[in-house]
């Protein structure tokens, strides 16, 4: 997968809230979790 294409996917999933995208595309496997960040101690 293009890496420009990956950067627009985490781009995406950070903007919209969502949780986890998993994506098959022509053999690449690409699985996205958006955790939020844990706060400072």
């Amino acid at each position: 997968m293009d890496l420009r294409k990956l950067k627009t996917l985490i781009d995406l999933v950070q903007a919209s809230g969502i949780a986890e995208i998993e994506i098959n595309e022509e053999g690449d496997h690409v699985r996205i979790v958006n955790r939020p960040a844990q706060a400072a101690q």
